[in-house]
């Protein structure tokens, strides 16, 4: 095998490493945005828990109010 074909493997051998290194950051990138999603999802599910409950407590503290006097 000459110099100049070794060389060449070699090459191949980089660009097909380096592809994999791409794919698994894309990979790793994906699946951090789905933690993400994730994650916001269920804050802005977990917001508007405490919001339906602060209206019950609202609403309640008015009709205490309400038959106090």
């Amino acid at each position: 095998m000459t110099a100049k074909e070794n060389f060449s493997q070699l090459t191949d051998k980089v660009n097909e490493a380096q592809a994999n290194v791409q794919a698994a950051m894309s990979k790793d990138r994906a699946d951090l945005q789905a933690q993400v999603e994730q994650a916001q999802s269920s804050a802005e599910q977990k917001a508007g828990e405490i919001k339906a409950q602060a209206a019950r407590g609202k609403d309640e503290a008015a009709t205490g109010w309400s038959l106090s006097f």
